[in-house]
Parts: C-alpha cells; structure tokens; sequence
C-alpha cells in the first residue's frame, strides 16, 4: 500500500509522494470487552464516515483512509453481554446496587483465556494480538486511538498524557498529542460535555494500544469514557444525574470524527513528521552510546522465541556468515567484556532502522 512506503528505509521524493497520499487514521475500540459503549461508538462512526455528507466528513473522506477495528475482544465482550442480558431490569435500573452493575469474575476485560489484550501489544502472546499487529505493519498509520471506559462517576479524559513517558518517544508525538486534544475539547464545548486531560493515563510501559503505536512513530493516544462494565444501560451517580450508554456511545463517537477531522487538517505535517521520526530512529540508532543488541547462537528455543517477537513487529535482524572477532562490548548486566569471538549465525539488532525506538525499548535493560 502506497502509505506504508512512508515507513519504509528507502529513498522518496517525499513531496511528490504527499500530494496525493491520504493520511492514515487507526481507530480501535473495545479491547476490554465490558466497556461496552466502544463498540456502539465504532458502528455510529463508520455510518457516519460512508454516509456523512457535511463539509468535514467530505475532507476527511478526500484526505484520510480511516481503518476502524470496531471490536478487539470479542471474547470479552460476549462474555459481558451474555451476564449483562441474564440480569438486566426491563427497563433499565439505575441503582449501582442493581445486580446488573455488579458484573462477577470473570469480568468481560479479559479475552477467552483470561488476558489483558491491552497489555499484549509488544509481547504478542494472543492470537487476537498477532492479528492485529499484522495488519498494522501493512498500514503504519499515522494515528491510532485506543477507545475506552473508566468509572462512571467520572467524566472523559483525551491526550495529552500524564508523565511518566517513555525516554524513547519523542516530545513530538506528545505535542502532536496536544494538537488532537485541542481538536477533541473544542468539539466536546460545543456539546457542554465535561473533559480532562493529563491525568493517570501515560505512555511509558511499551504495550499499550497508545505507547506501542506511539514507538512505531503513531500518534499514539488512549481515550477514556466513563462508564466501564458497572455502566449497564443507565447508572445513577454520586451527582443524581445518570449515564446512559446512549450518552457513552455519543461521547466516543464524537471524539473519534473530531480527531480524524483533525488528521485531515493536518495531513501533509502529520506525514511528514510521520517520515522524519522514522528517519530520525535511524539517525539515533547511530549517534547513540548503545549502537546495537548482540544474540550469540545458543539459548534454544528461548531464543527463537524471542528473535520471532521481533521479526513480528517489524525489527530488522542481521544474521552473520562467519565468525567475528569484536570489542567493546557490553554485557547485558552492564559488565564490559573483552574482545570477544562471535560464531557464525549471531543475530544482531542495529538500532540505526526505522523500528529503532521501539527495538531499543523492548531490548535495554532500563527504563528510562
């Protein structure tokens, strides 16, 4: 696909490419299946992106390729609704002491062997993940929203993030994060809707749905409605106002056509400094202290395992033919080693490679 080559280490007439090329946009919704208003929200907007006829739905038909994943876990999700359906009160009881706001373990979070599918991104260990990231790989979109839900008695929570972040993300991606939140206030203003930012939601462990596309060079971004499996179809908070999953799916959905709208408004910066981080994880991997990670044969199937992980996100191996006599070396554990013989067949990881932060991320032994 044409967008991909913006990811890809080869030579462009970036320009020439850009006039046409639509900026990508990934929206992902209802990793954990409880949280049940993304789903909704996913359908709305897909509905609304083919059938829209407004002047900012056309501008982001003519300058965006939207990929929407509108349910993540399936699993989860009929696990939630399956309970959900067996309790309900017809009509809808608000109570919180309602048994249908009382969901028992396990909860729909989890997918069907019981894992968090928003702790799976770097790690692969579902097959709901594998899917996914293959995909991905093919797209590299230039942002990408994790949608989903918090307490009820809350309110909505959009980037920019709370700190700590990751060292190996770059302070654009967390201004372009400001960019998208700018976007989201002023259409939630419009509504009187209420909002924060900033606040318990970071980018620092690499395997989320906001941190892991934030290495790959997304904007990377989570967003947060209240509600989460205790909603139900109507709840009474503290305040005695009450939350509706038609108020839920309403503030999900208007969030994600905001950012794509955003996306479109900005599609030649967004690409371009899509290009440039990409670039500059090279140039990084080559000006750094840390040049490369070094896997001697042996280790068996520990090994494999891990050298797959990382073919599996894109990071670029290097295998040697002969052995290699090399110094300066430094042992995982931060020992310096002496000049040292590597057999045939060590697998090397530069970090002077597009996938650069990221590979850096998952390998080094602190977390900066």
């Amino acid at each position: 696909a044409a967008p991909r080559r913006l990811a890809e280490r080869e030579e462009l007439d970036l320009d020439g490419l850009l006039k046409d090329l639509p900026a990508v946009v990934w929206l992902s919704y209802n990793v954990h299946g409880d949280e049940s208003s993304a789903t909704e929200a996913a359908l709305a907007t897909i509905h609304q992106l083919a059938d829209g006829s407004d002047q900012k739905i056309r501008q982001i038909r003519e300058n965006c390729l939207v990929i929407i994943d509108p349910l993540l876990n399936p699993d989860g999700r009929e696990r939630y609704l399956h309970w959900y359906q067996q309790v309900q009160a017809r009509p809808a009881n608000p109570d919180p002491a309602a048994a249908e706001h009382d969901p028992p373990s396990p909860s729909g979070r989890s997918n069907h062997y019981l894992f968090d599918l928003n702790r799976d991104w770097a790690w692969q260990s579902q097959p709901e993940t594998r899917a996914r990231i293959e995909q991905y790989l093919r797209w590299h979109p230039l942002v990408h929203v994790d949608f989903h839900e918090m307490s009820p008695e809350s309110t909505y929570f959009f980037f920019p993030p709370e700190k700590p972040i990751n060292a190996n993300i770059p302070h654009d991606r967390v201004e372009w994060s400001k960019v998208f939140g700018l976007a989201n206030a002023g259409a939630f203003d419009r509504f009187g809707w209420k909002y924060y930012t900033a606040e318990h939601f970071d980018l620092f462990y690499p395997a989320y749905g906001d941190s892991w596309p934030a290495l790959n060079g997304s904007i990377g971004m989570t967003y947060e409605q209240a509600g989460g499996g205790g909603a139900g179809l109507a709840y009474r908070r503290r305040n005695e106002t009450i939350l509706t999953l038609a108020d839920r799916l309403h503030h999900h959905h208007v969030a994600g056509l905001a950012t794509a709208d955003c996306a479109a408004r900005n599609r030649i910066r967004l690409q371009k400094d899509f290009f440039a981080f990409r670039e500059g994880a090279i140039h990084a991997g080559r000006s750094s202290d840390l040049a490369q990670f070094i896997f001697p044969p042996g280790g068996g199937d520990r090994r494999l395992s891990l050298l797959k992980l990382l073919r599996a996100q894109g990071i670029e191996l290097v295998q040697t033919m002969d052995e290699v006599v090399v110094e300066g070396l430094v042992h995982h554990d931060g020992t310096e080693m002496e000049i040292l013989k590597l057999a045939a067949g060590t697998v090397i990881v530069p970090l002077d490679q597009p996938q650069g932060r990221l590979a850096r991320t998952l390998l080094e032994p602190n977390a900066s």
